[in-house]
């Protein structure tokens, strides 16, 4: 992926789904070899937030230690999808999740 970023094919990287570790250790892992690290975190995101207590989602969601994160470091963005829940906020035939 670095020549494709090199060669103007690739403007930027992203990378979702992950945990947060995981993330800081591959901007890590990238500075330390001179190449360009991840700039896009797209994560699973809505306003309610999920209980706690439960498992860990298979896809992740922005947890508060993403959302710090980012905070923290101006040059990434994180981007929500899921952001509507599939239309259960104004649709009676869709449930919130219980999570």
């Amino acid at each position: 992926m670095h020549y494709r970023m090199q060669d103007g094919i690739v403007g930027a990287l992203g990378a979702g789904g992950h945990r947060t570790w995981r993330l800081a250790e591959a901007r890590h892992t990238a500075a330390g070899r001179g190449l360009p690290g991840f700039r896009a975190v797209p994560q699973r995101h809505t306003c309610p937030r999920p209980r706690r207590g439960l498992p860990p989602d298979v896809q992740g969601e922005a947890d508060e230690e993403l959302l710090d994160y980012a905070a923290v470091h101006p040059g990434r963005t994180l981007t929500g999808y899921g952001t509507l829940m599939a239309g259960a906020y104004s649709r009676t035939d869709r449930p919130l999740p219980e999570r």
